[in-house]
Formats: structure tokens, C-alpha cells, sequence
């Protein structure tokens, strides 16, 4: 089994949800943090098995907005963006 799965969507997850059969607390189970990534902010959420809800955890200024801002080639900021959350999320 993986111990890191990286789902990349637009649209939350709430709205991938589609499986009539298991409630949406099952997935969240499954998938226990969140990186949300907007243009000024990443945020983080985790979800804590005993209230069965997604709580907030923190959020950090995004660094690639000002990175591209240098007009780095796509591949330099790919690689620094990979470089960054390995070593901000392990």
C-alpha cells in the first residue's frame, strides 16, 4: 500500500464524491490531509477521527506566484515546486 497518494483536482473533493454505497466520512478517512492550493495561500486540513470532521490546520504563503513572477522556464518551477512540498509534506 502507498504511503503517499497525491490527488490533483479543480474542484474540491466534496464534489468527486459520487458513491451512493459509502458516505463522504469514509472517504475522508481515506484521505486524512488536504492541501488546498490557491494563488496567495496553501492551506492544510486534516481529519480528526474522533469529531469525524475536517479541521484547519494552517496555511502558508505560496511561493510560486513570486517564482514565476521571475519568469523561470516551466521546468524550473516544476522542479522547485516538487523540491518544495517534498520538503515542506515529507
Amino acid at each position: 500500500m502507498a504511503d503517499l497518494i497525491i490527488i490533483t483536482s479543480t474542484k474540491p473533493l466534496e464534489d468527486l464524491w459520487f458513491d451512493e454505497s459509502e458516505d463522504f466520512e469514509q472517504l475522508s478517512r481515506r484521505i486524512t490531509t488536504r492541501i488546498e492550493v490557491k494563488e496567495d495561500k496553501i492551506y492544510i486540513d486534516n481529519y480528526d477521527p474522533k469529531s469525524k470532521t475536517i479541521k484547519y490546520v494552517t496555511s502558508i504563503a505560496n511561493p510560486i506566484k513570486e517564482l514565476i513572477k521571475t519568469n523561470k522556464k516551466s521546468e524550473q518551477v516544476s522542479s522547485f515546486t516538487h523540491d518544495w512540498f517534498k520538503d515542506n509534506f515529507g
